[in-house]
């Protein structure tokens, strides 16, 4: 489980994990401003994964909220 993704500060991630780190520090930005989750909220390893492949498949944090939490029409 990513246990720390809102810190992206860290020099030594690689790449593309730290465009993911980032990616979700975005996603828990706009899920929180949204209502989704409280400031608490900690993600399971199945949610991170999920997560991850909207990253991999190119969506954007705010995309990814859409989804995961069903609000897309």
């Amino acid at each position: 489980m990513i246990t720390s993704f809102l810190n992206t500060d860290s020099p030594e991630l690689p790449g593309e994990e730290f465009e993911l780190h980032q990616w979700l520090a975005d996603w828990h930005h706009y899920a929180l401003t949204d209502g989704h989750i409280h400031s608490t909220y900690e993600l399971d390893d199945e949610t991170v994964e999920r997560l991850e492949s909207y990253f991999k498949l190119g969506l954007t944090p705010r995309e990814g909220v859409g989804v995961l939490f069903g609000t897309l029409h």
